[in-house]
Formats: structure tokens, C-alpha cells, sequence
């Protein structure tokens, strides 16, 4: 669901078929003739953290997450998703994110997203992933 942002920054192999976007609204889903986008509403204090605009498709502008960013609205998106209970290996088996992808994920972002979200289980899967991220 949130994967194209993960696509975007090439940490997953998979061809995203949805332009998916996190929104603070209620969610939705729009299908039109040049394709599929998603909306999921993703409860946070500051929506934009770990977001920014880059210029895509020759010149126009977006608002693309952050690999860190991605990562965890990818976590709040999989409700079944612990960090007890899958840790790291959710990202580097299920999702087959390469170990040096996620070694070169910034700290600060991290924390920066962390400290916006309202969920617990998202906030305690990124807190473990800093924590096996600094070691």
C-alpha cells in the first residue's frame, strides 16, 4: 500500500502498481484512467515529518517520504507488524530491503518521525529499529 515511496528510493525490487500517499483526512482509494491512488490516513502531530518535496517526471513537484518516513507508515499500514515480535528481519525478508539500505537510514529522520506519530506499536518498532541500527 505504501510501498511506491519504497520504490521510489529503490529499496524494494518490486514494480509498485498504486501511487499511495499517507494523509492525515480519512482514507480512500481513486482508480481513473491513468491509474490507482491511495490515500490512508496515518495519525501524527506533525504529518510532514520525514517528508519532503522533490521535483519528479521532468519537473513537476511531489511530496515524497523519506526512506524513514516510508518505513513507517509501512509499519503502521501492517497492523500485524511488532518489533518483538519481527524486528528488522520484516524489512530485510518480507520486504527484502538490503541490510546497507538500512544502515545508511538516517537517525535523526528516524527520531524525527518517530517523535510526530500518535501510534504506539509504530513509535516502539522504530525506537528497535535505531536501537539494532546503532549497534
Amino acid at each position: 500500500m505504501v510501498e511506491s515511496a519504497l520504490s521510489h528510493h529503490g529499496l524494494i525490487p518490486e514494480a509498485v502498481y498504486e501511487v499511495a500517499s499517507v494523509t492525515f483526512a480519512r482514507s480512500r482509494t481513486f482508480t481513473t484512467p491513468i491509474g490507482a491512488f491511495s490515500f490512508t490516513r496515518v495519525p501524527a502531530a506533525r504529518p510532514r515529518a520525514g517528508v519532503r518535496a522533490e521535483k519528479v517526471n521532468g519537473g513537476s513537484w511531489a511530496f515524497i517520504a523519506s526512506p524513514e518516513r516510508a518505513i513507517a507508515d509501512l509499519i503502521y499500514t501492517r497492523k500485524e507488524v511488532t518489533w518483538e515480535h519481527d524486528g528488522a528481519a520484516f524489512l530485510t525478508d518480507s520486504m527484502r530491503i538490503e541490510r546497507y539500505d538500512l544502515d545508511a537510514l538516517s537517525c535523526d529522520t528516524l527520531n524525527e518521525v518517530g517523535d510526530s506519530l500518535r501510534d504506539r506499536r509504530t513509535v516502539d518498532y522504530l525506537q528497535g529499529l535505531l536501537r539494532e541500527l546503532k549497534q
